[in-house]
């Protein structure tokens, strides 16, 4: 086992444990909240990040990229696509709600 996969492994189960919090922590707060808005898109954020993780470890642990050529990494792209779409929307949600309260000008 090869650094690499024992850090993909690593970052899988910091991203399990981190989905595990916050999902907890969603329950707590009350419905249509900013704080329950924000934790759900976090949420997905997690997920997308743990599946790219994943398949990244998948992907390596077995030298799919040798078997079936590059087009087996098309899925890590589309998970980081999205969970970095999911920041972008996250953060101006963020920014939007700051202003809303008048913290920011």
């Amino acid at each position: 086992m090869n650094l690499e996969l024992i850090l993909g492994i690593l970052m899988i189960i910091m991203g399990l444990i981190s989905l595990g919090y916050v999902v907890n922590a969603e329950k707590k707060f009350p419905e249509e909240s900013e704080l329950k808005i924000i934790t759900g898109r976090l949420i997905v954020i997690i997920s997308f990040l743990t599946c790219f993780s994943v398949w990244h470890v998948i992907r390596e642990a077995f030298h799919l990229k040798e078997q079936l050529g590059p087009v087996i990494e098309y899925p890590e792209y589309v998970f980081i696509t999205i969970a970095f779409v999911m920041i972008l929307i996250t953060a101006k949600h963020i920014y939007i709600t700051a202003r809303n309260l008048g913290i920011t000008k």
